[in-house]
């Protein structure tokens, strides 16, 4: 009788454990992944850091972008790989397959729209056919590459670099959604400026310029007001919302803030 009562305790013992357990699936289950706008990870002896644009995606048409088909508006995303280890033999990106790739710079190869075969140099994306792949050929330590697709919103995608035979990959924002909703926030991010040389804290607004600007932790940059409008080689500098200026041998960046400018030199 005893040895009965065991029995039947153990049995739902075993059913509560497996509810607990089952619970718990379905919480991870819901738990999402979101798409950060910078990601790093450690690649060979060094330290590989990818920031995504503060105003991906970015409205293009071919009066501003020859690459963006007439009468229709392309979204652009802009990326810096930056790698503490030296030069970089070349770098990647993910794309929905939903997406025509317009362009892609510097020196790009980009898979075939329906091959799935990935990348035939890095392997990357290898026999997945939701995903195509974007590889830059420059060889460099920092990198700033240039994406122009279809229209679309953000997900979560892959972007990675390559050393030799040691590679890096991390979750970052993409291209991912045509025709979604593309809603403009505010948000703060912190981005490499003067060739990657100086960290600097950036607010975006919803119109896509900045509402902000500081020195990050640590940066050995310093942050100036100007006065008037600069000139660079006698000739006036023309600043976009959202965008820095590199000038100087490339130490410093103008950036425009509320109508006034703002230097960032190491």
């Amino acid at each position: 009788m005893l040895r009965n009562k065991m029995v039947r305790f153990s049995a739902i013992a075993l059913v509560g454990f497996a509810s607990v357990l089952a619970t718990e699936a379905r919480a991870q289950l819901a738990t999402a992944l979101t798409a950060p706008f910078s990601c790093s990870v450690t690649l060979g002896s060094g330290t590989l850091t990818i920031t995504a644009g503060a105003d991906n995606p970015r409205d293009v048409t071919f009066a501003t972008t020859p690459s963006c088909p007439l009468n229709q508006t392309c979204s652009e995303y802009k990326y810096q790989y930056v790698w503490t280890g030296g030069t970089l033999s070349h770098s990647a990106l993910s794309v929905s397959s939903d997406l025509n790739i317009y362009e892609a710079t510097p020196s790009a190869s980009i898979e075939g729209p329906t091959s799935c075969s990935g990348d035939t140099s890095t392997k990357v994306g290898t026999n997945v056919c939701e995903q195509r792949q974007i590889r830059f050929n420059q060889a460099s330590s920092t990198i700033n590459a240039t994406v122009i697709v279809t229209r679309a919103a953000s997900r979560i995608t892959t972007a990675g670099s390559v050393k030799g035979n040691a590679s890096a990959y991390c979750l970052i924002q993409g291209p991912g959604v045509p025709g979604g909703t593309i809603t403009p926030v505010s948000f703060a991010s912190t981005l490499l400026v003067a060739h990657g040389h100086c960290p600097v804290d950036v607010t975006t607004g919803p119109d896509g310029g900045f509402t902000s600007l500081e020195n990050s932790a640590g940066s050995l940059c310093t942050k100036t007001l100007l006065n008037v409008a600069p000139n660079i080689n006698n000739q006036p500098v023309q600043i976009p919302p959202g965008r820095f200026v590199t000038y100087g041998t490339d130490s410093c960046a103008l950036t425009l803030i509320g109508n006034k400018y703002y230097n960032i030199c190491r």
